[in-house]
């Protein structure tokens, strides 16, 4: 691709550069020397075909400032090594999710680099009808019911933008999707003692619940008198009524990422 280098230099004794003279020796034909108008710099550009791959390439600057009656000149060697195209790499390929419950939403955020820092483009080839993929690697979707078993493959190629030479990588794997079953209430208030509440006394109950996926669930209650608060991550409810004769009725809930469980039942406030 085309390149391009910027030479600068100074004189200590020149206050002005523009008698100052630079030109290059043993440049390889394929570059230019340019110097620039405002004689502090110049600059080697020029395209470098691939036949020039692991060739080292050195070429000299030869400076003169043109000092009336006493000029003198000053010279430097550089070296321009040419290396190969890399091909651009993906960094996390090794934790993307391969498996998902149906109603659960799928998110994975796939990343790459390009060890030239080229500029990188991705293509896919996906016949999941639920997924989701843009140009960014962000998949995305939610399967249902129908979409139980394994799905198509999901292809990822990411290829650099080097010119004449582009280099890709490939990457596929395959997402299944299993049943996602709720969370099931284990342990629910089934006695008078449990569905009893004494006004002025704390009242609790901890109720037990499981989840057959194995799933992180959330603990809520959305039907609840104003005396009862819960704690959410050890799914307990709690609080003193302050009056008596009422029956209050109390819904909890556990829902994971798919499917939710309501599970119902009456405190009754006694003196």
């Amino acid at each position: 691709r085309s390149l391009s280098w910027t030479i600068s230099w100074s004189d200590p004794n020149s206050v002005d550069y523009s008698t100052m003279e630079a030109s290059a020796s043993n440049l390889d034909s394929e570059l230019t020397f340019t110097p620039n108008s405002s004689g502090t710099n110049g600059t080697v550009s020029g395209y470098l075909p691939t036949s020039y791959v692991n060739q080292t390439l050195t070429f000299s600057v030869t400076l003169n400032d043109n000092r009336a009656g006493n000029p003198l000149t000053a010279t430097e060697s550089f070296t321009i090594t040419v290396n190969p195209n890399d091909a651009p790499v993906f960094t996390n390929t090794d934790n993307i999710i391969q498996s998902i419950h149906h109603g659960c939403q799928y998110n994975y955020d796939v990343n790459w680099y390009d060890p030239d820092g080229d500029g990188v483009s991705l293509e896919w080839d996906e016949n999941i009808a639920w997924l989701n993929v843009n140009s960014y690697g962000q998949l995305s979707g939610t399967p249902t019911e129908g979409d139980f078993g394994p799905s198509e493959t999901v292809s990822l190629t990411i290829t650099d933008d080097r010119p004449n030479v582009p280099l890709s990588t490939y990457y596929s794997f395959a997402i299944s999707v299993d049943e996602n079953f709720a969370p099931e209430f284990e342990t629910v208030p089934d006695d008078d003692d449990e569905t009893t509440a004494t006004v002025g006394s704390l009242y609790s109950f901890q109720f037990g619940i499981n989840d057959a996926n194995g799933d992180d669930f959330v603990f809520t209650v959305p039907t609840r008198p104003s005396w009862l608060d819960y704690n959410s991550s050890n799914y307990t409810i709690y609080g003193t009524p302050s009056s008596a004769d009422t029956t209050h009725i109390v819904t909890v809930q556990a829902e994971d990422c798919g499917q939710a469980t309501p599970f119902t039942f009456s405190i009754e406030v006694s003196e």
